[in-house]
């Protein structure tokens, strides 16, 4: 003791630098000859007395030494356990508005503890303190990244800590409202939000399903249970209770919840039934619907309308996230069962008579489908003040609208009418709020109905054809943007895109926060911005002249070994990926198509991932554009480069064949090559290709000259076809499937020939060629009438 004292009067001593008796702390701590007992939690709770970087860092070095981390009973007590703690939360509250790198590194001590063996002993025995601990360092973090990192540490609510029977009570008590008030304060972040979910889950709702299970059952079994279910029971009172909380707060605690008991358990039914109990808590009168009992434990003394919409809307979007299952059926009612009962009872969250109020909606609702059908508007006799007023009874009646949305919803024929009369004779306000009303119908139908891509298809042709005006309308609803916006054609994007960028100071924080989660949107304005910026650029800013000059180094590019960076050009090719390329110029996109086939031809064989990355994105920039390929390159080495070298070389040969239909002309080269290589596999099979596209020719309306044309290719392909295919000597699998076009097209072969290739042909059963002698085998049953010899003995031959 003696010793101690001599120790921290030395350290204490305010005449020596402070710098200098860090030193002499330190040594005092790594010295193994200093005979004092618990040393270590003497000089740690000197060390954390001073409130500076310097003594800071010190307490972080110790209290992550493995040293420390390995201390027992014997190396600190209690008390000195408590003293630290306290020691290291003041210094955490203190520092709380100080500058990062100090908050910073009080906020490492208190976690630091977390992870040594003699604390976590210590807070087994005290819950209580251990959970207000966690919320400590909850509270002061203040960073989504190094939030994330605390909740994924095994320490942080420890198997070990959360297993005791007792740790739930001081869980929702102490931690739960934290937690809940990161959500709110990090909404933007759903990693978090997930993260924070899984932390409930392990602390309330793992080991613990039976109970839960057994608790909710109980609401809608028949037969009584002395089940006590003590932590389901104290759930629901948390629940209940945190109702009388400010809206934001229910909505999150509501939200958090459920969603860690949706994650928790894959038992649907018990998710389902959980979903009612809690709507029964928040005021809506379901008991009769599933003949519950005992739900009055359950019933708030006074609820609020609006607070109760709000808790419900969170749930139900919960519920969807984790699981489609509107078909379930608990006591034969399903969800949109459920759903219809809620809004029928949507205003009657009191004990109202409960037909007299159907009654009553039934009447408003004929009321007001009446009203809204009997407005008549005529541009040369509606004058502006007649405009304002009925602007001013339909914002009045918006009310009325969401109370009975779905009864005027089963009256389509009042939409049409209203919607006609409005386009063809109203003004600007009356066709804006028109699109308004469009889209809660749109969102309406959602709640209800799956498919709703026939709507949604209708909605947005509608906002195409007035998009000058209601672009705006877009913009201010989230479900829009998410519903209508992949429906509406590319140009009408690009404008709206243009309309954001020249009155972006006028839209407030929800339009850009809607704007910011749209990736089409913001390719759209990917390519406006492109678009405008200056020419200095750019080395050139005249699409012809850049086609032109991607023409020239095409033809200029070379095959021989060349060096190339493959993790900068990956990183340059992806960054050409991110470009809006399908909204920009036809050139434009020649451009990027000239400049990938080039990039492919000088790459060779040195990178496969790089030829497998441009060769993806040549097929799907070919899926896109409108014009053929053939416009650009020459047909014959265009053919020969893709054959040849092209890994996907019959995906590409696939998309160049189908861009081409409506201009065969173009496609005079790929024949002549075709037949002058027909000998080898890849052009056999890219022979093949055309043909299935002839098939799909002859279904176009041609001219006399095309048809003439297309025939004469077919001609030479077939003709070169069976040469090859009939040539004598052994049989190879891929000739199988060409003959069968041979078979189709070219009636010249003799029947001796047909049964003998066919006989041979049907009894080859590798791998490759069982595709060929499937339609082969069809081919011929298909032509019957030439294939005389085709009876049950040839069929019943094969066995596929």
């Amino acid at each position: 003791m003696a010793l101690a004292k001599k120790l921290l009067h030395v350290l204490d001593d305010s005449d020596e630098p402070l710098a200098k008796r860090i030193k002499i702390a330190e040594n005092a701590f790594n010295s193994p000859d200093l005979p004092l007992q618990h040393k270590e939690a003497i000089l740690l709770k000197w060390s954390l007395k001073h409130n500076n970087v310097d003594g800071v860092e010190l307490v972080n070095s110790w209290l992550q030494s493995s040293h420390f981390k390995e201390f027992n009973r014997n190396d600190i007590s209690n008390e000195d356990v408590q003293a630290i703690m306290q020691l290291v939360l003041d210094n955490l509250g203190k520092n709380k508005n100080e500058d990062n790198i100090i908050r910073n590194k009080c906020l490492d001590s208190a976690i630091s503890l977390l992870e040594i063996r003699i604390f976590q002993q210590y807070f087994k025995q005290s819950l209580e303190e251990y959970c207000s601990f966690l919320a400590t360092i909850i509270k002061n973090i203040s960073d989504t990244e190094q939030f994330l990192k605390f909740l994924k540490k095994e320490y942080a609510f420890s198997k070990g800590i959360i297993a005791e029977e007792e740790f739930y009570v001081h869980f929702l008590n102490i931690c739960l409202p934290v937690l809940t008030e990161a959500t709110i304060q990090f909404a933007s972040d759903d990693k978090l939000f997930t993260e924070i979910s899984k932390v409930v889950q392990r602390c309330i709702f793992y080991r613990n399903f039976k109970n839960f299970e057994g608790f909710i059952n109980k609401f809608f079994d028949q037969e009584a249970t002395t089940e006590k279910y003590p932590v389901p029971k104290a759930v629901f009172k948390y629940i209940s209770n945190a109702y009388e909380n400010n809206l934001i707060e229910s909505k999150a605690l509501y939200r958090l919840l459920f969603d860690a008991f949706c994650a928790a358990y894959d038992k649907f039914d018990v998710v389902y039934k959980c979903f009612i109990l809690l709507n029964v808590i928040i005021g809506y009168d379901v008991k009769e619907l599933y003949g519950l009992k005992k739900v009055s434990k359950l019933s708030l003394p006074s609820t609020t309308i609006t607070k109760s919409n709000e808790i419900f809307l969170e749930l139900l979007s919960v519920l969807c996230k984790h699981s489609d299952s509107n078909d379930f059926k608990v006591n034969e009612v399903t969800i949109t069962d459920l759903l219809q009962k809620m809004l029928v009872t949507f205003m009657g969250l009191t004990n109202a008579n409960k037909q007299s109020y159907v009654t009553y909606m039934e009447i408003l609702s004929s009321l007001t489908c009446s009203v809204l059908s009997s407005v008549r508007m005529a541009e040369h006799t509606i004058t502006q003040t007649v405009v304002e007023k009925f602007v001013k009874s339909m914002e009045e009646m918006k009310t009325v609208l969401k109370h009975f949305g779905k009864a005027l919803l089963s009256r389509e024929h009042q939409w049409s009418l209203i919607y006609e009369r409005i386009t063809n004779f109203g003004e600007k306000p009356c066709k804006e709020l028109m699109q308004k009303i469009f889209i809660q119908k749109l969102r309406a139908k959602t709640i209800f109905e799956k498919d709703i891509e026939d709507l949604s298809l209708d909605v947005a042709q509608n906002f195409s054809n007035t998009v000058e005006e209601s672009w705006k309308n877009i913009m201010l609803d989230k479900f829009a943007i998410k519903n209508l916006l992949g429906h509406i054609e590319p140009q009408f994007i690009v404008f709206i895109a243009e309309n954001v960028l020249n009155n972006f100071d006028d839209l407030d924080k929800q339009q850009r926060q809607n704007i910011m989660e749209s990736q089409l949107l913001l390719n759209a304005l990917n390519y406006v911005v492109f678009s405008v910026i200056t020419s200095d650029f750019f080395i050139l800013n005249d699409d012809d002249a850049l086609l032109k000059s991607a023409e020239n180094a095409y033809n200029s590019s070379s095959v021989s070994d060349i060096k190339i960076n493959e993790t900068k050009l990956t990183q340059n090719i992806d960054y050409l990926k991110m470009f809006p390329i399908i909204y920009s110029s036809e050139n434009m996109q020649k451009f990027y198509l000239l400049y990938f086939f080039a990039l492919h031809k000088d790459i060779g064989s040195s990178s496969n991932n790089l030829k497998t990355s441009i060769e993806s994105i040549i097929i799907g920039l070919l899926q896109h554009v409108k014009f053929s390929l053939l416009t650009i390159f020459d047909a014959e080495k265009l053919c020969f480069q893709i054959i040849s070298s092209f890994d996907r070389y019959e995906s590409t040969f696939q998309q160049i064949t189908d861009g081409s239909i409506r201009n065969m002309a173009l496609y005079e080269g790929c024949i002549t090559c075709l037949v002058k290589n027909m000998n080898t596999p890849e052009y056999l099979k890219c022979a093949t290709i055309y043909l299935n596209c002839y098939y799909k020719m002859k279904k176009l309306k041609q001219t006399p000259e095309v048809k003439a044309l297309v025939n004469e290719q077919k001609t030479q392909i077939c003709d070169k076809m069976e040469k090859v295919v009939l040539k004598k000597g052994p049989l190879k699998s891929h000739l199988i499937g060409a003959y069968a076009h041979v078979f189709k097209n070219s009636p010249t072969t003799s029947e001796e020939k047909d049964r003998e290739f066919a006989n041979f042909a049907l009894q080859d059963y590798s791998a490759d060629a069982v595709q060929g002698a499937l339609l082969l085998f069809s081919t011929i049953l298909n032509n019957k009438s030439r294939a005389k010899y085709v009876d049950d003995e040839f069929l019943l031959k094969f066995n596929f």
